[in-house]
């Protein structure tokens, strides 16, 4: 994931899902935010939605 500034989000959902992802997460050992991410990406990837890539200041520079 790329590092940097990040954005809050809340959502609602109901408690057996948030169990299941608490769940999920645990089981991968990793955190809730991050199972999200992964899972928003994958999805994006899979319906052929871009995700768009940053570029750290080193980067460019380089």
């Amino acid at each position: 994931m790329p590092a940097g500034k990040t954005e809050t989000i809340n959502v609602r959902v109901r408690p057996d899902l948030k169990r299941l992802l608490q769940e999920a997460a645990e089981y991968e050992n990793r955190s809730q935010t991050n199972l999200l991410e992964t899972l928003i990406l994958d999805h994006c990837r899979k319906l052929g939605l871009v995700v768009q890539a940053r570029v750290t200041r080193t980067e460019s520079e380089g």
